[in-house]
């Protein structure tokens, strides 16, 4: 995603999805849920078989910067790494493409799984049994 959505996607991932940022582009920043993880840790993501189409709106001259002479980043493209539960992440790609102005997309893959709350157990398997 590009810089000038990025503030808006970290924090509809940590606060809105219950999600975990883990890092943004290359920083090594982990979550302090799990200080003992380190980046090797993370799947790797083959970068060459995710397609990006070129950005129609995009500035294509050669050393974009604005009136002042300050180069502009708000073209630059921004990855997040975080850790987000799966329900959260069902029918994601419509809201991130609405924060993104359509440019959003994201590669999700299964982290691990944990034992489920008791409250949220029981109602599971009233739910389950028909009752």
């Amino acid at each position: 995603m590009d810089e000038a959505s990025l503030g808006a996607v970290v924090h509809d991932i940590s606060s809105s999805r219950g999600g975990h940022i883990l890092s943004l582009d290359d920083a090594d920043v982990i979550s302090a849920t799990n200080p003992g993880q380190s980046r090797e840790d993370l799947p790797m993501i083959d970068l060459r078989r995710v397609y990006a189409p070129p950005d129609p709106f995009a500035i294509s001259s050669v050393g974009d910067s604005n009136e002042h002479g300050i180069a502009n980043d708000s073209n630059r493209q921004r990855t997040i790494t975080a850790r987000v539960p799966l329900k959260e992440m069902v029918g994601y790609l419509k809201h991130l493409r609405s924060l993104t102005g359509g440019r959003g997309t994201f590669v999700m893959s299964v982290d691990r799984f944990e034992k489920m709350g008791s409250q949220r157990e029981k109602a599971l398997l009233k739910e389950m049994r028909g009752m």
